[in-house]
């Protein structure tokens, strides 16, 4: 891709350079220099990204500028581990955002599955799990269900820097969560 091409792509979907930099993660000076053809050529995950964005819907480009003009971006697919304290006590977890999908599980083998989508009226990604509890496990909260548990939650992640923190409502008691990035997905083979 050069710079003509790169100027026609700017100018259909009606984007500045800082927004565009915000889109691929350069900065807006990067994207001035491509454009004035002075700095090396455009790089191929970025002609990649065009490409993906130019045959996205029409709804989710437009979801993509309008975060881009305000400055926000989406919560980024990855693992993360949420740090969590209760009336009784402290655990960790592990959960993986891939997709609009979640999966995770903590130490005690406490098991989370479920869903997320980014809201751009809040700038808040939320997450909708169903909470699996083994028989015995001692809960942050200060509860062990005998028989084991399994109910649904609801987590708002605020968007912003990591780490964020977040309280979520559980049948046995409120917990606060402190959610960390801790590393992007592998790319596959």
């Amino acid at each position: 891709m050069n710079a003509q091409a790169l100027r026609m792509v700017l100018e259909r979907f009606r984007l500045g350079q800082v927004e565009f930099a915000r889109m691929v993660g350069v900065s807006a000076r990067t994207v001035g220099r491509w454009l004035a053809d002075e700095a090396e050529p455009i790089p191929g995950p970025v002609e990649a990204y065009i490409r993906v964005f130019e045959g996205a819907s029409q709804q989710l480009r437009e979801m993509e500028i309008a975060m881009a003009k305000i400055g926000m971006s989406q919560f980024r697919d990855g693992m993360y581990r949420v740090s969590m304290t209760g009336a009784q006590g402290f655990g960790i977890a592990v959960l993986v955002f891939d997709a609009g999908r979640v999966t995770g599980a903590d130490q005690g083998g406490v098991l989370y599955d479920g869903f997320y989508e980014f809201q751009l009226s809040t700038n808040r990604t939320v997450a909708k799990l169903r909470v699996t509890v083994p028989p015995g496990t001692y809960l942050v909260t200060g509860v062990t269900p005998p028989k084991g548990a399994m109910f649904d939650i609801v987590v708002e992640i605020p968007g912003g820097s990591m780490p964020v923190q977040t309280k979520v409502q559980t049948p046995f008691g409120q917990v606060d969560a402190e959610i960390h990035f801790v590393r992007d997905m592998p790319k596959a083979a």
